[in-house]
């Protein structure tokens, strides 16, 4: 059983992968959200974030059966809220994806108690601020 749960691991970090690799080059984002990640790809571009995931699958997936039972379905399940997240991501990033999110990138604009606009941006944990 814990097979399974590896296999659907994998294809969650291939598919983190690709969005990454989305997020970062075609649609301009400018930074990885986690730390380590972004140092390995500051250093090594995109190989460095592949080797990393394939290094961590081999070491999850060499020792998976030492694990309690329920390791893996919550592996899985943190790996799941990444690429929910990153889903997420791609709807903003993307006005081709989501037209409708696409005003997420410029101000929203509220009224302050004295009648005047105050502009707020929407950031995230990626290096992305709107054009001014």
């Amino acid at each position: 059983m814990l097979w399974k749960w590896f296999l659907f691991l994998v294809t969650l970090a291939i598919i983190d992968g690709v969005q990454t690799v989305l997020l970062l080059s075609d649609l301009g984002l400018r930074s990885e959200a986690n730390p380590v990640m972004r140092g390995l790809m500051n250093q090594f571009g995109f190989a460095g974030m592949w080797g990393l995931k394939l290094f961590t699958l081999s070491v999850v997936g060499l020792t998976m059966h030492r694990y309690s039972p329920p390791v893996m379905p919550i592996l899985s399940a943190l790996m799941l809220c990444v690429v929910v997240s990153n889903f997420y991501q791609l709807n903003v990033a993307s006005p081709a994806l989501s037209p409708a999110l696409s005003p997420a990138l410029s101000p929203v604009i509220t009224t302050s108690s004295e009648g005047v606009g105050a502009g707020i941006y929407i950031l995230d944990s990626f290096d992305r601020y709107p054009e001014q």
